[in-house]
């Protein structure tokens, strides 16, 4: 994988927040020669960018969105989705049963409080499967698929055995008053049967208002 060192490759640049690179924890992770083997990264990468946008009126006029927050946190993938992914693309995982259909990873839940985040989550911040006890159902917050088209946003390795990028981004209008705290992708705008890949708690929370908007853009790179 060719990484270079003191201008590490952008997982995604956001037209507010500009270029967002690779964790450093990943580029610490690379070994150069003639130098000391370095540690590899034991963990898939990727990050959670969120965004919350308020309206600005003049005289009863929207003028324009203001960026009044914005977090950056590295996303958590969990037991049953890279389980799933391995049956999807190599017919394989620990469950006997490949899947019937391709159904894709590109559904955003929004949390309505902390994650306790574990490996065996099958629902936001839950080992329960099927369940929203942490996600939002209301507000405008509910699940829902992702804005990008499938297969957009997507960019491929520069190099042989380099790393692929795929952007997931949701913008969610809040129609009342709730704090956002983390989020999650699924596989189904279904509770019933639908299956968790990646979760994060926001770096901070994010307090909305009615009309405000929140982005959420998750990037996966391989």
């Amino acid at each position: 994988m060719d990484i270079p060192r003191t201008n590490p490759n952008s997982l995604y640049i956001d037209p507010d927040l500009g270029r967002i690179a690779l964790p450093t924890a990943f580029t610490t992770s690379i070994s150069y020669p003639n130098q000391a083997i370095r540690r590899a990264i034991n963990g898939e990468v990727g990050i959670f960018v969120a965004k919350q946008k308020r309206p600005i009126y003049r005289e009863g006029i929207l003028q324009r969105y203001d960026t009044i927050w914005a977090s950056v946190s590295h996303n958590e993938r969990v037991d049953a989705g890279a389980d799933y992914q391995a049956k999807q693309v190599f017919a394989g995982g620990s469950s006997p049963a490949a899947p019937s259909a391709t159904v894709y990873f590109n559904v955003i839940a929004i949390a309505n409080g902390t994650l306790t985040k574990a490996k065996g989550d099958q629902s936001l911040g839950s080992t329960s499967a099927s369940v929203t006890t942490n996600e939002y159902t209301t507000i405008g917050l509910s699940r829902a698929t992702a804005n990008s088209p499938v297969g957009g946003d997507y960019t491929a390795p520069s190099t042989l055995g380099g790393t692929f990028s795929q952007n997931i981004a949701k913008t969610f209008t809040a129609s009342g008053s709730g704090t956002a705290y983390g989020a999650g992708i699924f596989n189904s705008t279904t509770v019933a049967s639908s299956i968790l890949y990646v979760e994060d708690n926001f770096s901070s929370t994010a307090v909305l208002i009615s009309g405000d908007t929140l982005t959420v853009t998750v990037t996966v790179s391989n």
